[in-house]
C-alpha cells in the first residue's frame, strides 16, 4: 500500500465524514472533526518530535474521537470513560515508543527517542496502567454504574482489567512485542480471552 492510496483512502473516509454530518446538522461535531484534524497536523510537523507532549496529543486525538461518537450516537460521554480512554491511549503509545527503542537500529532516524529510556518508559507504564486500574474501580463503583447496570457487583470486572493490563505490561517488558499493540489484540490469546470474559461478565451484569 502505497502513500497516495492511503491518503486516498483517508481523503474518501473525510468526505463521507463531512456528507454525513451535513445531513445530521451537528455543528459540535463540526468543531470536534475541525480540532482532531488540527491535532493531527500540529502533531506531524510540530508535537512528533517533542518527548512526552508527543504522547499527550496521540492520547488527545483518541480522547476527540471518543467525543465525537458520543455526540453523533446522542450518548453521553462520561468523564470517567474520558480518563480511561486518556490513559489507556498514553500506555498504547509508550508501549510502541518501547518497541521503537528496541528495534530502531540507528536512533538518529527518530530524534523523539533521545528523550526516552527504557527506564523511563517501563516506570511510566507501570505508573499509568495503576493509575487506569484506580480510576476503572472508581469508575466501577461509582453510583450511575451500579444505577445503569442495576447491580452492586461491577466491581468484578476489576479483576478482568487488572488480569489484561498485565498481560499487555508482561508482553511489552518481558516479551518485548509492543510494535503494534493492535496487532498484539488480534494474535494474542491470552488478551482475547481476556476481552471475551470482560464482555460475557458485562453482558450477563446487563441482562441477567
Amino acid at each position: 500500500v502505497t502513500n497516495q492510496q492511503i491518503l486516498g483512502a483517508i481523503g474518501i473516509l473525510l468526505l463521507l465524514i463531512f456528507v454525513g454530518l451535513m445531513f445530521l446538522e451537528m455543528p459540535k461535531a463540526w468543531i470536534l472533526i475541525g480540532l482532531y484534524i488540527l491535532t493531527n497536523v500540529f502533531y506531524v510537523h510540530y508535537f512528533k518530535q517533542i518527548p512526552i507532549i508527543d504522547l499527550h496529543i496521540i492520547a488527545i486525538g483518541f480522547m476527540l474521537r471518543v467525543f465525537l461518537g458520543g455526540f453523533v450516537s446522542g450518548v453521553p460521554v462520561s468523564h470517567w470513560l474520558i480518563l480511561l480512554t486518556y490513559l489507556l491511549s498514553l500506555i498504547l503509545a509508550l508501549a510502541k515508543r518501547r518497541g521503537e527503542f528496541l528495534h530502531i537500529e540507528h536512533l538518529e532516524s527518530r530524534p523523539v527517542l533521545k528523550g526516552y529510556s527504557l527506564q523511563f518508559i517501563d516506570l511510566t507504564m507501570v505508573l499509568l496502567i495503576a493509575v487506569t486500574v484506580m480510576s476503572y474501580i472508581m469508575y466501577s463503583l461509582s453510583p450511575v454504574v451500579m444505577n445503569h447496570f442495576g447491580s452492586q457487583n461491577f466491581y468484578l470486572s476489576s479483576i478482568l482489567v487488572v488480569i489484561g493490563l498485565l498481560r499487555y505490561l508482561q508482553l511489552s517488558i518481558v516479551y518485548e512485542r509492543t510494535e503494534s499493540p493492535t496487532q498484539i489484540i488480534f494474535e494474542d490469546r491470552f488478551i482475547q480471552a481476556t476481552l471475551a470474559s470482560w464482555i460475557l461478565l458485562i453482558g450477563f451484569l446487563l441482562y441477567r
